[in-house]
């Protein structure tokens, strides 16, 4: 008799195990299926934020669903088709990410070097060589700016700072032809 009680307990535990192993996966599935939405959602975005929480949902997604085990009504085999997807949308959402932020990097460094160019001719606007090492930052700022691809969130503000250090870099090109002739 108690062999039975036993068994029937032991039973009963095995089951409400698998039940809320059902639920789990099931609810992780849920999950996954919603950052899937949201991370196509992120790449079409206009931000790099949208891009980083979506990278940072996608590892989440992909490590609850690692979770699931295989076991039968599990869900396993929905999650490992699940996981195929996020994988590959994380790897896309990984490459768009680090794009985005070398962009963003060269967008920062290419104001950095026209605004101390500016800072230069400011200090000392009668001197030749302060002129020529202010038109030398200008160019690298130009260069940067030139090399930040057209399909990235840098590429408008890119516009505007290339129009302004094109005619900066100009006018003291300009300047330092007519300081050369005699």
């Amino acid at each position: 008799m108690k062999i039975k009680g036993f068994l029937t307990a032991l039973l009963s535990i095995s089951f409400l195990w698998l039940f809320y192993q059902y639920r789990l996966a099931q609810e992780q599935l849920l999950q996954a299926e919603a950052i899937v939405l949201y991370a196509d959602y992120a790449n079409e975005g206009d931000k790099l934020t949208y891009l980083d929480t979506a990278h940072k949902s996608l590892k989440e997604a992909i490590t609850n669903l690692e979770t699931i085990p295989d076991i039968p009504g599990s869900g396993y085999q929905q999650a490992q088709a699940i996981l195929a997807k996020l994988r590959a949308r994380l790897d896309t959402n990984e490459q768009r990410l680090q794009k985005e932020e070398q962009a963003l990097a060269k967008l920062k460094a290419a104001q950095k070097l026209a605004k101390e160019a500016s800072i230069m001719v400011r200090q000392s606007p009668h001197s030749s060589e302060a002129l020529r090492n202010a038109q030398t930052k200008w160019q690298e700022a130009i260069n940067l700016l030139m090399s930040i691809p057209d399909n990235t969130f840098a590429s408008v503000p890119r516009q505007k700072t290339l129009s302004r250090v094109r005619n900066r870099y100009n006018a003291i090109s300009n300047r330092l032809k007519i300081e050369k002739q005699p």
